[in-house]
């Protein structure tokens, strides 16, 4: 989690350092969420059962070292956009007022299938892997990120 909070850092710091509206990136952002998005949710749940039951021909095939590359790469992919989404929740909150969790509708669904199928194909290749540890943080963070700014102390 830390190197996804230091490349977000990075980012939020170039982004103020030249100038970027953020106030014009959130609307764009809630204008591209309030769209009927029924076909984005069936692409995202059909790549998710796509990429596990082409994890599970890896395996029969013993592609392991490729099965847990892909897996890792998605669950890592997943958490750092849910890092983010966190993260930018509470700096509209605290600069602009707005709430990004109310204009997120039900899309806050999406990593979560990511994150699901990358813990899923991990499991699948070593069930000793640590994939139920690693999202903790960041769903804690997701947690205290939610309360404050759906609370409005922020």
């Amino acid at each position: 989690m830390w190197i996804h909070l230091f490349i977000l850092g990075i980012s939020f710091g170039l982004a103020i350092a030249y100038n970027v509206d953020m106030a014009v990136l959130y609307r764009q952002l809630v204008s591209y969420m309030a769209g009927d998005h029924l076909m984005v949710f069936g692409q995202v749940f059909a790549g998710g059962v796509i990429f596990v039951l082409s994890s599970l021909l890896m395996e029969r095939l013993g592609l392991f070292s490729l099965m847990r590359l892909l897996a890792q790469l998605l669950m890592e992919l997943s958490l750092f956009l849910l890092t983010a989404i966190a993260l930018f929740a509470l700096f509209c909150s605290s600069t602009m007022g707005e709430n990004l969790w109310a204009a997120m509708h039900s899309l806050i669904i999406l990593p979560f299938i990511g994150l699901g199928t990358g813990m899923l194909t991990l499991y699948l290749f070593d069930f000793n892997y640590p994939s139920t540890s690693r999202p903790l943080p960041v769903l804690f963070l997701m947690a205290i990120s939610f309360g404050l700014v759906s609370s409005g102390v922020l």
